[in-house]
């Protein structure tokens, strides 16, 4: 498991109410077991509609200093 922190912004979409487009970005901040020292950063890009109370995101970046236990 690792822990982070983000920043998110959900913009409304013009032409329909309840949906939001996602820009995320992601700092991997601290961790357990594999993920003890790890650091690394994602970017997430994606919609969330209020209306079906669903998420769809695609999120890509990388996961650094993984120990081999």
């Amino acid at each position: 498991m690792f822990e982070c922190y983000d920043y998110a912004v959900l913009v409304p979409d013009s032409e329909v109410p309840s949906l939001y487009r996602i820009n995320n970005r992601v700092a991997i901040i601290n961790g357990t077991s594999v993920f003890s020292e790890a650091y690394g950063k994602l970017i997430a890009h994606g919609e969330a509609s209020m209306a079906e109370g669903s998420m769809k995101v695609v999120a890509k970046g990388r996961v650094c200093n993984m120990s081999t236990q």
